[in-house]
């Protein structure tokens, strides 16, 4: 079966190679058909050749070295198959199966008129599928075949072993091999000459899908960081954190740039660069986990293709700057722009992004750098990246707000639309200015730190009201695509209420005995006592909690701690999480002492954090009702039953999370509900006072 996965790989990398050699060489269209065969063929074998990998882990077949690696007999059958991405050579094999299936799809769908540049594109996504088959097979071989007792094996590490793992890396990989199709495009416009701005809208639904993936992909890892690590929190601007995070960054700046290029004709020159940049980012991100020049939970050790990787990143880079060098002048912007216009934000809103990538990207390089050049070593601690990304993520949040309230037009109408809207805006400010008074300052987070939450919590409100007028006249004027991008800042809000919340987090610890108990601000905790587990896959050690909340409500929570047969020196921490609307209590075990009864249990408040998943959702809904182009209006229009059922849904739906949010920043969740049910409450008023009046209307 070995033999077979290696076999279908060779064959993969000779179908596409001839599929990227005709696309380039041959200036007959009608050959795209036999390039499209070519391309789906070399997909299909690529995804025989990883289901025979995950074959060979559901039976759990010894002879191959990565399935003694990463699959063990006591490992559930969906922990099995998800082993195919556990390990550096399954993961890459996942990739370049991906990378297959977007060229195929780039072939068949990319709606691009000029045939020259389509061409030039699928050769390029040809060569980059090659790249990583032929890592594949050199570097990273998962069939091949081991070398020791085919009886032993070792199982997926424990830390793998949950259920957001099973999505976290295949979405992160979906969005890393997605921003191919941009690049490709990009430099076949570059290669071609164009200079044009036609060529963006077919491109403009493949960046979102990457953007929507990598933002899937980014969520679920925290969450997973979360649930799983046991230190209670969901980012912890580890090396490989930071990796993924670089080119979301970039593909959010490509979005606007994109939207700035096709309205105005401007940007051209970003966008080329924010494309490659993108690109080169999500090699960056594999190299460092597959290079051995850091430590993280998240990266392979035993790895190595770090090289090539480099060479790859290289290769891109020296190719576009030789591009952009030649095509400089083609790329001038058709119409100029004044400061403070709407189009001048976007510029500023791309330098923003830059400068977060800038910074994260050095931070995280830096004790690398330190250690080569100077020998020293050095930790870049999560304070140090709070203390420069706080001001830079208000900064673009700010940009976000303002962008909203500044007209696009120039001259007369601008100025009228400044003073229909400066009543609104002013009023606004005066709120959001009014709550972030009544937070104050947080002396103890130490100098600008101290006025972070008060500032954010302005910025919320004001751009949470700015953001709901501006999708109300994009309902209006039934413009879908705007209401998606509007939905999607509208989320990246909430999510921002959710950041706050680590500007409030408490912590208490205690060592306690049965019946001992201690509080977490009005909770109070005790402790029960312990028992223990085991099963064929681990022993378990838990601890019984009573949690008594102030309502008087009483439940149970056992956080635990996992040794996994497969790996008995690696412990793995199970926490017990309560979600409120108001904070999270995060519960932990730590050191046991089974001879006296002891147990050392750690519990934090965290403040809000459901809304950080809460704004998830919605950013990727946002992005889907953006990607339909007017899709779902048209639905919507030729079906006004569905309409009359969908609009009070989405308004209802809308509604209950905004009130839910004012609730919770007012007075926790007391407010919340207090809040939520006068707004139900007089939702079922107005819906009462509608049908009557409506059948009145009608008796007439």
């Amino acid at each position: 079966m070995g033999q077979l996965g290696e076999m279908l790989i060779a064959a993969t990398v000779v179908m596409t190679l001839v599929a990227a050699l005709v696309s380039i060489i041959n200036n007959d269209s009608k050959q795209l058909a036999t390039v499209k065969s070519l391309f789906l063929a070399g997909a299909l074998t690529g995804t025989v050749a990883a289901a025979a990998l995950v074959f060979m882990l559901v039976t759990h077949d010894y002879r191959v070295e990565y399935v003694r690696a990463y699959a063990d007999r006591t490992m559930s059958l969906g922990y099995l198959v998800t082993a195919l991405w556990g390990g550096h050579q399954g993961s890459l094999l996942f990739w370049a199966m991906l990378q297959s299936w977007f060229a195929a799809a780039m072939a068949y769908w990319y709606a691009e008129k000029d045939i020259r540049v389509l061409r030039v594109a699928l050769s390029i996504m040809g060569g980059i599928a090659i790249f990583f088959w032929l890592l594949v097979l050199t570097q990273s071989n998962p069939f091949s075949q081991s070398g020791d007792d085919p009886q032993t094996s070792f199982g997926m590490n424990p830390l793998l072993r949950n259920p957001y793992m099973v999505f976290h890396p295949p979405t992160l990989f979906i969005g890393f091999a997605g921003v191919s199709v941009p690049l490709a495009a990009g430099l076949a416009v570059l290669i071609r000459g164009r200079s044009d701005n036609d060529w963006l809208q077919p491109l403009r639904p493949w960046a979102l899908f990457a953007f929507i993936f990598l933002s899937i992909g980014n969520i679920l890892g925290m969450v997973w960081a979360y649930e799983e690590l046991g230190w209670g929190g969901y980012w912890g601007w580890d090396p490989v954190e930071n990796a993924s995070l670089l080119p979301w960054f970039t593909a959010t700046a490509l979005l606007h740039s994109m939207m700035a290029q096709r309205r105005w004709g401007i940007l051209k020159r970003w966008n080329l660069s924010l494309i490659v940049v993108t690109f080169m980012l999500t090699i960056f991100g594999t190299f460092l986990t597959r290079s051995g020049i850091i430590q993280s939970v998240h990266a392979f050790a035993d790895a190595t293709e770090g090289p090539y990787l480099l060479g790859m990143i290289g290769l891109v880079l020296a190719a576009f700057l030789y591009l952009i060098i030649l095509r400089f002048g083609v790329l001038s912007p058709e119409n100029t722009y004044e400061m403070w216009s709407r189009q001048w934000m976007f510029e500023l809103a791309n330098w923003l992004f830059s400068a977060a990538v800038l910074f994260v990207g050095v931070a995280t390089m830096w004790p690398f750098f330190l250690g080569v050049f100077k020998g020293e070593q050095a930790t870049m601690t999560p304070a140090f990246f709070n203390t420069w990304m706080v001001p830079i993520g208000l900064a673009i949040f700010a940009t976000i707000g303002a962008c909203s309230v500044i007209p696009v037009k120039s001259g007369e109408n601008a100025a009228r639309a400044r003073r229909s809207t400066l009543i609104q805006v002013a009023v606004l400010f005066a709120v959001a200015l009014g709550a972030g008074l009544q937070v104050g300052s947080r002396s103890e987070l130490g100098g600008m730190m101290a006025y972070a939450p008060a500032i954010s919590v302005m910025l919320i409100v004001f751009v949470v009201g700015v953001l709901l007028l501006q999708m109300r006249r994009s309902y209006l004027s039934r413009n879908t695509t705007q209401l998606g991008g509007q939905l999607v800042h509208l989320s990246m809000a909430v999510m921002y209420v959710g950041f706050t919340g680590a500007g409030f987090v408490s912590e208490k610890t205690a060592n306690v005995g049965p019946g001992e108990f201690m509080y977490m601000e009005d909770v109070k905790v005790t402790f029960l006592g312990m028992r223990t587990d085991a099963n064929f896959e681990r022993e378990a050690v838990f601890a019984d909690l009573e949690v008594i909340y102030p309502s008087g409500r009483v439940e149970v929570v056992s956080p635990a701690r996992y040794l996994y047969h497969s790996h008995p020196k690696q412990p793995t921490s199970e926490v017990n999480i309560r979600t409120h609307a108001d904070r999270d209590l995060f519960f932990i075990l730590g050191e046991t002492d089974f001879r006296q009864g002891r147990a050392v249990i750690k519990v934090l408040s965290n403040p809000l954090v459901v809304w950080i998943w809460i704004g998830g959702i919605w950013l990727v809904i946002g992005a889907l009702i953006a990607m339909s182009r007017g899709r779902f209006r048209e639905l919507i229009e030729m079906k006004p039953a569905l309409r009359r059922r969908l609009i009070p849904l989405g308004v209802g739906t809308v509604g209950t999370v905004g009130v839910l949010s004012l609730g919770v920043l007012w007075k926790g969740a007391p407010g919340a509900v207090a809040l939520l049910g006068a707004f139900w409450l007089a939702a079922a008023f107005g819906l009462l006072a509608n049908g009557v009046l409506g059948r009145k209307g009608e008796d007439k």
